[in-house]
């Protein structure tokens, strides 16, 4: 299934079952997952934060392999603001994501290189 816009999708089936993605315009899914696709008043951003500090493992059924059905975790309710709200909040938390990877491969960076000083250490 191919969309036009930016949209959030969802492992349905399988490993991983219940694990959202946030997924850029232009894109397909595999049929092992379900897409949940923002209104025309809700920021696709805001709503991934939002859909991710859900537990869906509450909702997860079958245990050979598992499944997860839009009719059992749609009851969710939640308070959304504003549109311009939900930009500020979308941004703010897209910012902390990406200083959190910076970190991770200053982090990566580091390891490697106390990997090479110790490697050489007893040369």
């Amino acid at each position: 299934m191919k969309k036009k816009n930016d949209y959030i999708s969802i492992v349905k089936d399988g490993a991983g079952v219940g694990r959202l993605f946030y997924c850029k315009g232009k894109s397909s899914v595999l049929g092992t997952m379900d897409i949940i696709k923002p209104q025309a008043n809700t920021n696709a951003y805001f709503l991934f934060y939002l859909l991710s500090n859900i537990d869906f493992t509450k909702y997860v059924t079958g245990s050979t392999i598992p499944h997860i059905y839009f009719k059992d975790y749609k009851k969710e309710n939640f308070g959304i603001p504003s549109i311009k709200e939900q930009t500020k909040i979308a941004s703010f938390l897209s910012q902390i994501d990406e200083k959190i990877e910076i970190e991770k491969q200053l982090l990566v960076h580091y390891e490697n290189q106390k990997k090479y000083l110790l490697q050489n250490l007893f040369i």
